[in-house]
């Protein structure tokens, strides 16, 4: 996605993500001081950089005779530092102060950045739906080079995963007695926490020949696309596997797959329409998968569309979009006000759907600048602040612009009957900047959600 930057002391800034760590805070024209440098100024997880410090004159220049250096680590859990030779090792994911100091000259200091990723994933049991605890991760940069992660349960079923940011070939999920499942392609992003996929895990007692089956619809409409292509792929996520089985929808738009146990990936695709993917374990006979959502390519550039669809419950889950209008208040399209348009801004609710699955559509045709926002509403269990039939429900929402698909979000771990997704900052609009929220709160009344 296309994103903004700007410079704050020396700190390169994209949205709110701090993505290059600020120089050194060094003097010099001053008399005698010591200047430090570390190369290189961020690092990874498990790397190494040096620190040097030198005392300069007040020209900037190295004095000959140089005394005895001493190196300090604010936190070392993030980086440790050789307090004689400043040479740096990265432990642990944040932003910490390395020092050098002698004892005739003023302390200088760096600030020294460690990279991370995070990953958040909720494990279910396939067979009772109950969060699963106890489950353990295993990283692959290759199918050869895995390593284990360190996971974080908390709340129980719910995981946090800190790894180093670079590109993943795969992610296993196991525990004693489920069968193993394997992600592929995992989306991790530097300095930034991702919701995946909820995961249902099977128990290794499971067996056999399930049908399951689903329709293709049209993110527009809400109807059915007949004739169009849907293939099962081995494994899970981003269509990557194997293909092993394809069909083609009927008259209703309609499709039906015999397939053993296990973890697939379905992949949907029309004449007109961009591909939809999404995946899910076969685990019960005459398993319903919700429905295939499809988004025309006929959208126009610069337009924004964004598609909920979640599972079976809760029914009625509702799509709220608000911004900002020409009277210097806010806007809120959902189900009760499907249309909001004036002098700089035209949005419309395509589709509201009330019986489960989805879609929810809303497409922002026309948009001035300003920060609009993104939540998902569990009218179901409005009002209850402990409900957590959201964070169960499957949710996901896709964020396209023009034909291009910008993001997609997963429901995160939490309680409440609002989900709020994500700020679409159109403040400059040659330079939107999509920020994930994910949070969770409760509001009771749809109307008070701006």
């Amino acid at each position: 996605m296309r994103m903004k930057s700007a410079n704050f002391i020396g700190c390169a800034i994209i949205g709110s993500l701090l993505l290059a760590s600020c120089g050194s805070n060094n003097t010099t024209g001053e008399g005698v001081n010591i200047k430090l440098s570390c190369s290189p100024a961020k690092t990874v997880i498990n790397q190494t950089a040096q620190c040097t410090g030198k005392v300069i004159d007040f020209n900037g220049d190295t004095i000959k005779k140089q005394p005895a250096i001493h190196y300090t680590s604010s936190d070392p859990t993030v980086a440790s530092i050789d307090p004689n030779t400043g040479a740096v090792v990265a432990h642990g994911p944040g932003t910490v102060t390395l020092s050098a100091s002698s004892p005739d000259y003023a302390t200088r200091r760096f600030e020294f950045t460690v990279a991370w990723a995070k990953a958040q994933i909720q494990i279910f049991d396939a067979a009772t739906a109950a969060d699963l605890s106890g489950v353990t991760f295993t990283i692959c940069t290759t199918q050869n080079n895995c390593s284990p992660i360190t996971a974080t349960e908390s709340p129980t079923g719910t995981y946090t995963l800190v790894m180093t940011p670079q590109n993943y070939s795969l992610l296993k999920i196991s525990k004693a007695g489920y069968q193993t499942a394997e992600y592929l392609n995992p989306q991790i992003f530097e300095d930034r926490l991702v919701v995946l996929n909820q995961t249902n895990l099977l128990p290794d007692t499971t067996s056999g020949t399930f049908n399951v089956s689903g329709h293709v619809l049209n993110a527009l409409t809400g109807l059915p696309i007949a004739n169009s292509t849907v293939s099962v792929k081995s494994k899970l996520n981003n269509g990557n596997g194997d293909t092993l089985m394809t069909t083609t929808t009927d008259a209703e738009g309609a499709y039906t797959f015999a397939l053993p146990a296990g973890y697939y990936t379905l992949s949907g695709t029309a004449d007109g329409f961009t591909s939809a993917t999404t995946f899910f374990t076969a685990s019960v006979d005459k398993q319903a998968l919700g429905d295939l959502i499809l988004n025309p390519s006929t959208q126009a550039a610069g337009a924004w569309r964004f598609i909920l669809d979640w599972g079976l419950e809760p029914e009625d889950l509702d799509a709220h979009f608000t911004g900002p209008n020409a009277s210097k208040s806010r806007f809120n399209v959902f189900y009760s006000h499907k249309t909001f348009s004036d002098a700089q801004t035209a949005v419309n609710l395509d589709v509201d759907d009330t019986s489960s699955y989805g879609p929810e559509t809303i497409t922002l045709t026309k948009s001035g600048p300003g920060l609009y926002r993104y939540s998902v509403h569990d009218f179901t269990n409005r009002g209850k602040s402990t409900s957590e039939a959201l964070r169960k429900s499957n949710a996901r929402v896709r964020v396209y612009e023009g034909n291009a698909l910008m993001g997609t979000f997963y429901v995160p771990s939490g309680k409440g009957d609002v989900w709020k997704v994500f700020t679409l900052d159109l403040t400059d609009p040659n330079a939107p900047i999509l920020l994930p929220d994910n949070r969770f709160t409760t509001i009771g009344d749809p109307a008070a959600i701006p």
